[in-house]
């Protein structure tokens, strides 16, 4: 897993590089628009603290976003440095096989597909 094409960035990087600068939009600006606290704000756009769900739908509502983008920043990157930290162990895991799920459900073998599941 150490052979990442491109690097890991905190979803906080992008609010600022992609909405806050080209806006010109300061944190202390955006927090009392929306509500958030300037240290939240702040911690964020630093990469210091992760996009709560609260803060994703009030970030969403002031940029025009949909509703779930930075909660799918913030999952993304989350599962990103999980992949990174822990990508060798979880290659380790074999993939539950059809044959031991209709088991599991008393099925004859054959009789599930994976997308009945």
């Amino acid at each position: 897993m150490s052979d990442k094409l491109i690097p890991l960035e905190h979803p906080g990087i992008i609010l600022k590089e992609e909405f806050m600068v080209p806006l010109g939009i300061t944190a202390y600006r955006l927090s009392k628009d929306t509500g958030i606290s300037n240290m939240a704000i702040s911690e964020i756009v630093r990469g210091k603290r992760g996009i709560t769900p609260r803060v994703a739908i009030r970030l969403s509502k002031y940029f025009g976003a949909s509703e779930g983008y930075f909660s799918r920043l913030q999952l993304q990157y989350d599962l990103d440095l999980i992949k990174e930290k822990e990508g060798n162990e979880v290659d380790k895991i074999h993939p539950f096989s059809s044959a031991a799920k209709a088991e599991v459900h008393g099925l004859p073998k054959g009789i599930l597909k994976p997308a009945n599941l």
